[in-house]
């Protein structure tokens, strides 16, 4: 793997730079095309054997910024290597704040990739995680019977929010794929 001496996208966001939906925009794109990577491979990028507070997932501070403006993905130290694309594991690992309603059931799939996805997007539109502030009891509670986070700012467009929403379906069976959000999504394609 590639050092990567500008740091993580959290670390940038932490030091109190905002982005705009342009450039969220951007690295949502270089994310897509990293998990698309992954998940030809039958590979998900947020898995180990138990849960043990390592942070291995799709998160700001698991996307690295390169000198030319990429994104890449990074911190592969639990990810797992699958028999086909529709496996699942049943194992639990990662940072709460970004599991999907299915890891919580020890169902990890390659969507699951895509809600943390989700839940990293609408943290870099607000500066903040929509789950900052709460113990791990509320997370699990909000995940598993509440609806899925959303914006806590204004101002985003309707393509970037739709866009958003297709990552968070609860129901894992309704949430878009990487393959579907690349395919599909107009705001993946157009400059914002």
């Amino acid at each position: 793997m590639e050092y990567c001496h500008c740091g993580s996208l959290g670390k940038y966001m932490r030091d109190g730079n905002l982005l705009s939906e342009g450039e969220i925009q951007e690295i949502a794109s270089c994310c897509l095309l990293g998990l698309n990577h992954l998940h030809n491979c039958n590979m998900i990028h947020r898995v180990g054997d138990k849960w043990d507070g390592h942070v291995q997932d799709i998160k700001p501070d698991n996307l690295f910024i390169f000198e030319n403006g990429l994104i890449k993905v990074g911190d592969f130290g639990l990810s797992v290597h699958l028999k086909h694309s529709s496996s699942r594991r049943d194992t639990q690992c990662g940072t709460m704040w970004y599991m999907a309603p299915e890891v919580y059931d020890g169902k990890t799939e390659m969507k699951s990739d895509v809600w943390s996805l989700g839940i990293s997007l609408i943290e870099m539109a607000d500066g903040r995680n929509p789950f900052q502030g709460c113990n791990l009891a509320m997370v699990t509670k909000r995940v598993l019977f509440e609806e899925h986070p959303t914006f806590s700012t204004s101002g985003w467009s309707d393509v970037f929010v739709d866009f958003v929403n297709k990552c968070l379906a609860k129901d894992v069976n309704d949430r878009w794929s990487v393959s579907q959000l690349m395919e599909v999504s107009v705001w993946v394609e157009n400059d914002a």
